[in-house]
């Protein structure tokens, strides 16, 4: 038996996109090592929301690789768990025994948090984790449809979700000007900062 339909699903599942895009965007900052909580956090929550919506008893406080067994028995064929077993160690290190990770290791549980969506999403809600557009949490026609238009942008770092979950329109004039190559320079392109992950995208004139 099901209990989520599948608006409340997809809506809980931006949610998901929105920690594991700040994860994605903390891989570039002064601290990679806070990408593990992120990615922590948007696995911890997708598996949740996989427990609610197969309506999966659970204790009042299973730990995190838990809820994964727990699901499994009810579903079967989930695959993955020892890279979640390993996020969750990284997890541990940094938030509880302050440890620092490099780059590379938060590179990897990125990766690892990744693969895991992307194969057991469509087997826990029926549903490809990156199939769907946040646009779609937008509630004005208006500007979702805008965001639905063809535009004529580069993708640097990860995909840009502009405009979702109800963030602000980011103001023209907060693009970050930027001299990316001086053929770039030469057409007055600049980066347009992404206000939901903290991404970029080049804009073209």
């Amino acid at each position: 038996m099901t209990v989520l339909s599948q608006t409340d699903i997809v809506k809980r599942l931006m949610f998901v996109r929105h920690l594991y895009n700040i994860g994605v965007g903390q891989l570039t900052s002064q601290f990679p090592a806070a990408s593990v909580l992120s990615f922590h956090n948007a696995t911890e929550s997708f598996l949740q929301l996989g427990i609610e919506h197969h309506d999966v008893k659970t204790g009042r406080h299973t730990e995190f690789i838990e809820l994964f067994d727990e699901l499994n028995k009810h579903l079967s064929g989930l695959e993955l768990r020892d890279g979640l077993k390993r996020l969750n160690d990284t997890r541990i290190a940094v938030k509880h025994k302050a440890l620092d990770v490099s780059a590379e290791e938060a590179m990897k549980c990125k990766s690892r948090t990744q693969v895991f969506f992307e194969v057991n999403c469509p087997k826990i809600l029926n549903v490809e984790f990156f199939s769907f557009s946040m646009s779609e949490s937008i509630t004005d026609e208006t500007i979702q449809n805008s965001c639905k238009k063809p535009r004529t942008t580069f993708s640097m770092s990860f995909r840009a979700e502009s405009l979702a979950l109800g963030m602000p329109i980011p103001e023209k004039k907060s693009c970050v000007r930027s001299n990316v190559s001086n053929a770039f320079a030469a057409n007055s392109t600049h980066l347009c900062s992404c206000p939901l992950d903290n991404s970029f995208s080049i804009c073209l004139p």
